[in-house]
C-alpha cells in the first residue's frame, strides 16, 4: 500500500533552510502563482481536495504528472510506501523517517542527524535518506527514546518510516 505525492526540490518550510539535497516527504507542494491556468486551478482543488498532505485519490497518475508539469521544473510525482515496493518504473530515492504530518527528521541534514545518532548519519545516502530498512530503523528507535526521555525537545506526533520513490514514465 503506498500513496502518490508531487513534492517540490524545496524542503517543506518557508522559516527554516534544509538540506538542498534531500528528496524526502518533507518538501514543499505544489500551489498556483499569481496567473494559473485554469487546468492548473482545476487539478490543484482536486489534489487538495480529497487528501490530508496531498494525498488524495482523486487525482489519475495522468493527472498527477500533469499537475506536476503544470507546476514548474522543481516539482516531481513520488510514490511513499510503508512496505518498499513501487508499482510504477521509479527511481528509488532512499528511507524517510517522519512524523505524520510529515515533519521528517533528516531533512535538516547531517548536523541534525548526528545529534540523534552519530553512527546514522554514516548511513544516510546522496538524498540525505537511509538506503535500508535496517538503518533507517536504528535512527527511528534512538529518536523514539529521546523523544519519550526529553519531550519537552521534540516534536509530538507519531513516527513512521517510508520508502520514497521518484515516479518516471
Amino acid at each position: 500500500m503506498g500513496a502518490y505525492r508531487i513534492l517540490g526540490n524545496v524542503p517543506g518550510s518557508p522559516t527554516h533552510d534544509g538540506d538542498k539535497n534531500y528528496k524526502g516527504l518533507y518538501r514543499s507542494e505544489p500551489f498556483p502563482g499569481d496567473s494559473p491556468s485554469e487546468r492548473m486551478l482545476e487539478l490543484w482543488y482536486k489534489y487538495c481536495n480529497d487528501g490530508i498532505n496531498g494525498i488524495t485519490d482523486e487525482l489519475s497518475l495522468d493527472e498527477m504528472k500533469e499537475l506536476a508539469t503544470l507546476s514548474g521544473d522543481d516539482f516531481e510525482v513520488i510514490y511513499v510506501s510503508e512496505r518498499g515496493k513501487c508499482p510504477n518504473n521509479a527511481i528509488f530515492y532512499g528511507i524517510d523517517v517522519y512524523l505524520t504530518y510529515d515533519d521528517s527528521y533528516l531533512w535538516s541534514g547531517i548536523d541534525y542527524i548526528r545529534k540523534i545518532n552519530e553512527k546514522s548519519a554514516e548511513k544516510i545516502n546522496t538524498n540525505i535518506l537511509f538506503d535500508n530498512y535496517d538503518a533507517a530503523k536504528e535512527f527511528f528507535d534512538e529518536a523514539e527514546r529521546l523523544r519519550k526521555e526529553n519531550p519537552e525537545y521534540y516534536e509530538s506526533g507519531e513516527m513512521k518510516i517510508a520508502y520514497i520513490y521518484k515516479v518516471l514514465d
